[in-house]
């Protein structure tokens, strides 16, 4: 039967558990409650967040495209969420200059699962920056699900997209049953004054164990190819930078990221770096960690590599609100500034997707 996800998180009180009391139902209920709502909440972190450079000149971004036949011009890479079907999707797109056609046609599609949400003429596109929102159907092949954004226009008026964002859908209700992570949901275990039995605890204890398990994505980028302006089919030259949050005591502040890779290297070998640092640009002067990409690989083809980020410096106090690490990759590294190993050349990056687990 369907597990019901509580409608607001209530505090549990400490009291009903540490009186010394006899453990009644009534007392045991919430830890039930807890689990349950962290089951449908917890880890549910957004796995895509790109937007486009807007061109305050022009006015248009290089995600766009006029041609009157649908193509894929942007695609991501998602980690396994365990227990996850959906992911929630926004789009913020236009067209321009005008009007819109019946052609129009913009789609988020999922290739393991085959889903797909769509926007048209007819839910609302037009020549004004809008926000759209749906749902696409997932689903998990060697721990991995591909999101790919198709465009089509009318060789008369571009279909522009200024930003995507792609988040785990809340569940409507639980799967009944342990699942395949040893999580277990709720609905009537501890419903009666009987003794705790060790087979509840253990569940409560496997859900911990499956909840920091599920992926934290920090950083999810693509190139562009099939869009109107040419030179977009790969990661700029420039030295790349994010700050991503960290949970605080998360094992003693270390913490192991791993990196999966979209590449082409036509020239032959090639290296991405990640810095981490606890300066407030990012530099990379406190360490750098290298992913060696091998060469002849192609656009479809991933390198998964372990990045482990040490305590110090890879977090600091500064100011930011939070606690937080750098990442940082270079496409096409300087050997003047970066420990480029000898014989390396530049290297062609389609996609970067970088995630961890605390």
């Amino acid at each position: 039967m369907p597990r019901p996800i509580p409608a607001s998180y209530t505090p549990i009180d400490p009291q009903e558990l540490l009186t010394g009391e006899k453990l009644l139902a009534d007392s045991v209920a919430p830890l039930s409650a807890a689990s349950n709502w962290l089951d449908a909440h917890s880890g549910r972190t957004d796995c895509i967040s790109q937007s486009f450079v807007y061109n305050a000149s022009t006015g248009t971004t290089p995600c766009a495209r006029i041609a009157n036949t649908s193509a894929t011009v942007a695609t991501w890479q998602i980690p396994e969420l365990s227990g996850v079907t959906q992911v929630f999707v926004v789009v913020a797109c236009k067209v321009r200059p005008g009007p819109v056609g019946s052609n129009h046609l913009l789609q988020v599609t999922s290739v393991n699962g085959g889903g797909s949400f769509s926007v048209t003429g007819g839910s609302g596109l037009n020549a004004t920056v809008k926000f759209f929102s749906g749902t696409v159907n997932v689903a998990w092949v060697g721990g991995y699900e591909r999101i790919n954004l198709r465009l089509r226009a009318d060789s008369v008026s571009s279909l522009e997209v200024w930003s995507i964002l792609v988040t785990h859908a809340q569940p409507t209700s639980l799967p009944a049953g342990r699942q395949a992570d040893g999580r277990m949901a709720f609905d009537g275990e501890v419903s009666q004054d009987n003794p705790l039995s060790a087979r509840t605890m253990q569940a409560l204890h496997d859900n911990e164990t499956a909840y920091n398990a599920r992926p934290h994505v920090a950083v999810n980028v693509s190139d562009l190819q099939n869009v109107n302006v040419a030179g977009q089919d790969k990661l700029q030259p420039y030295q790349h930078r994010w700050a991503c949050v960290r949970m605080p005591d998360t094992e003693s502040q270390d913490r192991t990221l791993s990196v999966r890779v979209t590449i082409s290297t036509p020239l032959g070998a090639g290296v991405l770096r990640f810095g981490y640092a606890g300066t407030a640009d990012l530099s990379g002067e406190g360490g750098q960690v290298a992913v060696q990409l091998a060469g002849g690989k192609v656009r479809d083809t991933e390198t998964l590599d372990p990045v482990t980020q040490l305590d110090v410096p890879s977090i600091t106090a500064q100011q930011v609100g939070m606690l937080w690490h750098g990442l940082s990759l270079w496409p096409q590294p300087d050997s003047a500034t970066w420990d480029v190993p000898v014989g390396t050349s530049a290297c062609d990056i389609h996609g970067v997707l970088v995630w961890g687990w605390q």
